[in-house]
């Protein structure tokens, strides 16, 4: 892929991501700065690799610019397309707008100045502090319900301070994913909640979080012995489906043998990462905090091998696209 230095182009830091008028603890502080930090890298990334594959394909020579714009949707999907108006009702104002500046390309150049709803990966808060409150008190009935905690006379589950400061901060974390690369979110919540009332949430949230625990509890964390679980991002590309879960669990071995009732001290919330595709078999990627989940996910450009995805999107590998749209690979 063509290295464009990321000086060379005019790519701004994101200007969406703002805590100016939040009073902040010393968690909030962490969670202030590594949001920030992490919306900052996500924007000049996305950016950056939108330029580099635009070099790519104008060095192609392809013979118009809807077979230019054909192979940018390898890595920009919904370019020039747009939601069915069935469907519009359902998705969120952010989402209808990105398909109609999507629905305008008409040039590759033109996708240089186009903007992404998370090419920061970043979906500001849409509870306001009421309505917070209320999935948290909520998050907690659920765990503790799901956890059996009265029945064990195990010590009550807490919403650790690190997950009330990021939905204070964030409603989620999504990357566009323009590298049809292994991609996580961490959804809490949607942001259309905001809509509701209290009493409202708190029905909603109540049966969202007992089937986020019970879809997953038997098939993707058996292993893991959970006591409570939610399944807080769902992202699937081609063949390949990829799942963020929030659980609580034993800090040790994955709690294989252990007995639960005499090692609840040892237990805590952990963000787990885990994937299924018709290539690999499922595994976890775990992390003890969200900050430093937070820090991870945002510095997906110095893991990612550009040999390797030059090899998979560009060569075709996997066959994942259409044979019309596998034009010859660049020298």
């Amino acid at each position: 892929m063509t290295e464009t230095p990321i000086a060379s182009v005019s790519i701004c830091e994101s200007n969406i991501y703002d805590s100016s008028n939040l009073s902040l603890s010393s968690m909030d502080e962490k969670m202030d700065t590594a949001i920030q930090t992490y919306c900052n890298k996500m924007y000049k990334s996305n950016k950056q690799f939108i330029y580099d594959i635009i070099d790519d394909i104008e060095r192609m020579n392809l013979p118009n610019e809807e077979g230019k714009l054909d192979f940018m949707r390898r890595f920009w999907i919904d370019l020039g397309e747009s939601h069915s108006p069935v469907l519009r009702h359902l998705i969120p104002k952010a989402k209808l707008e990105q398909s109609e500046r999507e629905k305008a390309v008409q040039r590759l150049e033109d996708v240089k100045t186009l903007d992404h709803y998370s090419m920061d990966g970043f979906i500001p808060p849409a509870l306001d502090d009421a309505q917070r409150q209320v999935f948290i008190e909520t998050f907690k009935t659920v765990a503790n319900e799901v956890a059996e905690t009265e029945k064990d006379g195990a010590p009550w589950i807490q919403a650790t301070d690190e997950l009330k400061s990021f939905l204070k901060y964030a409603c989620r974390l999504e990357d566009p994913n323009f590298r049809f690369w292994d991609v996580w979110e961490f959804a809490p919540y949607d942001e259309r909640d905001g809509d509701k009332t209290p009493a409202e949430l708190r029905e909603n949230f109540l049966e969202q979080l007992r089937d986020e625990h019970s879809c997953i509890v038997d098939d993707l964390v058996p292993n893991i012995e959970p006591k409570a679980c939610f399944l807080w991002g769902e992202t699937t590309r081609g063949n390949e489906t990829y799942w963020t879960i929030y659980a609580y669990c034993p800090i040790h071995e994955w709690g294989f043998n252990c007995d639960k009732s005499k090692k609840d001290h040892q237990w805590a919330w952990r963000i787990l990462l885990t994937g299924l595709s018709m290539y690999d078999s499922l595994g976890y990627t775990t992390f003890d905090s969200i900050l430093d989940f937070i820090n991870w996910l945002g510095s997906w450009s110095e893991r990612m091998d550009p040999k390797d995805l030059r090899q998979q999107v560009f060569e075709d590998t996997y066959g994942r696209f259409p044979s019309q749209s596998a034009y010859a690979q660049l020298k």
